[in-house]
């Protein structure tokens, strides 16, 4: 709550907010692909397990022409830190 506070009430902040734009389709893309990380490392019933199977790619595929390479960055690069941090990819 008090890093709320603080950084509403900063001056730069307040004058770039208007000027932001935020790509919606980049981050619907990303967070579907994270999504189908999670359930692609751990799915949680046999209907998850079933539709992990292409979701994953579908949502890699969309992200990427959504926004180019950026979109590489941004999608792999949580996967792989989990896979990094849980000795996933031994």
């Amino acid at each position: 709550m008090l890093a709320l506070v603080v950084l509403g009430t900063t001056v730069v902040f307040v004058q770039n907010l208007g000027r932001v734009v935020v790509d919606p389709a980049l981050t619907f893309f990303v967070a579907l692909a994270h999504l189908g990380f999670v359930v692609l490392v751990e799915p949680r019933s046999v209907s998850e397990a079933r539709w992990r199977g292409g979701a994953h790619l579908r949502c890699n595929r969309s992200r990427f022409l959504s926004k180019g390479v950026v979109a590489i960055g941004l999608g792999a690069g949580p996967p792989v830190l989990y896979l990094l941090a849980t000795g996933g990819g031994e």
